[in-house]
Formats: C-alpha cells, sequence, structure tokens
C-alpha cells in the first residue's frame, strides 16, 4: 500500500497528522477543559453552579469543582498527548503507516470512557456517576423534576445537541474500525453502520 496514489489521494496533509479519531478525542477533552473554565468564570463571579444544577459532591475535598475538573481534563490530556506522539512518531506523515496504525487512537477512545466508567475515588467518581445518571436520562428523552436537577438536564442536553455531528464521527470512526478491510483512520465513509444510524442531515 505504501505509496499507493489512491491512498494519497484520500488522505489530506491535516488527516495525515490528526486523522478523525483523534480530532473526535480531542474536541472531547477540549469540552471537558470548557466545561472546567466555565466553572472558574461563575465561581469567580460568585454564582453558585452545584447548587443552581442541584450537585452536592460527596467527598471531603476543600478544592472547588472548577479545580478538582481541570485535574480531571489533565488527567484525560496526557494519555491523548503520549498517543499522538506515539502516532506521530510510527506514521511519520506516511499515507499507508497512518491506516495501519488506526489502533492508536482508537485505543485513547476506549481509555477516554473507562475515565468516566472506573469509580477512581482521586477523580470525582460522585461527579462523574451523577454524568453518566444523567446521560442515561437525557439520552432517552428524560428531564428530571426541578427539585431534582432539572437545569442540569436541560445543560447536559444542550451539550448533546452541540456535541451531535461529533458523537456521529465518533460511531462512524468505530465503526470503520471494526469494518473488514477498513481502517478508522482513513477518509470518513459517513455510510458507514447506515443500517443502524440515519447520519443524513
Amino acid at each position: 500500500m505504501d505509496g499507493d496514489p489512491a491512498v494519497e489521494s484520500e488522505l489530506d496533509s491535516f488527516s495525515l497528522i490528526l486523522p478523525l479519531p483523534f480530532r473526535i478525542a480531542f474536541i472531547l477533552v477540549l469540552g471537558v477543559w470548557a466545561w472546567g473554565v466555565n466553572l472558574h468564570y461563575l465561581y469567580l463571579l460568585k454564582i453558585d453552579v452545584p447548587s443552581l444544577i442541584k450537585y452536592s459532591s460527596r467527598t471531603s475535598s476543600p478544592l472547588p469543582h472548577h479545580q478538582r475538573t481541570y485535574a480531571l481534563a489533565t488527567t484525560v490530556t496526557g494519555p491523548l498527548l503520549i498517543s499522538l506522539f506515539f502516532f506521530w512518531t510510527l506514521t511519520r506523515g506516511n499515507p499507508a503507516a497512518v491506516l495501519s496504525w488506526d489502533i492508536i487512537p482508537q485505543s485513547y477512545l476506549f481509555l477516554l470512557c473507562l475515565f468516566f466508567l472506573i469509580p477512581y475515588k482521586r477523580l470525582s467518581p460522585h461527579g462523574r456517576f451523577r454524568f453518566l445518571t444523567t446521560l442515561k436520562r437525557v439520552s432517552i428523552g428524560g428531564i428530571a423534576e426541578a427539585q431534582d436537577g432539572r437545569f442540569g438536564d436541560i445543560l447536559l442536553a444542550d451539550v448533546l445537541t452541540s456535541y451531535s455531528k461529533v458523537l456521529g464521527d465518533l460511531f462512524v470512526s468505530l465503526c470503520m474500525f471494526l469494518s473488514s478491510g477498513k481502517s478508522s483512520t482513513d477518509k470518513p465513509d459517513r455510510a458507514c453502520g447506515g443500517t443502524y444510524i440515519d447520519r443524513s442531515e
């Protein structure tokens, strides 16, 4: 496949550096940092966001919520940078190598999911559990009552709407990775998995 003109024409220079799975990961991680920045800004304005979304932390940490969010963001950013370093070292901009090493970005996406699923005490386990519980509720069309954090549900539903294309690309990336003869670092095949999900705009 090395030097194949078909490969050369499919992958542009940007995709050789930052293929689709890494772009998805970057946007997801950026979202965690953005939430931390929002919490920090509102904290400086003396706005109590946890009270607005009916979130009560079960930890005894004296750190404000935005600093704990920054800690989580830092934790998920480190492996992303390491993955990128290994990917760039192994591929060196070679199209065939980029297609061959799609396991690296896909492994990071899997690791990112584990960060939110594993109840590791130093990474705000209650906050991550609350996020997953709320995600489950709003993803099937449910909204909590006002006393149970309705405002937080609305915020998350709005974020999911904004991230709809990213989540669609995440599905496409996984579909391409699992499909025989395809690579998730190749040019995105938007028709992949069309039997299970409608991505028409």
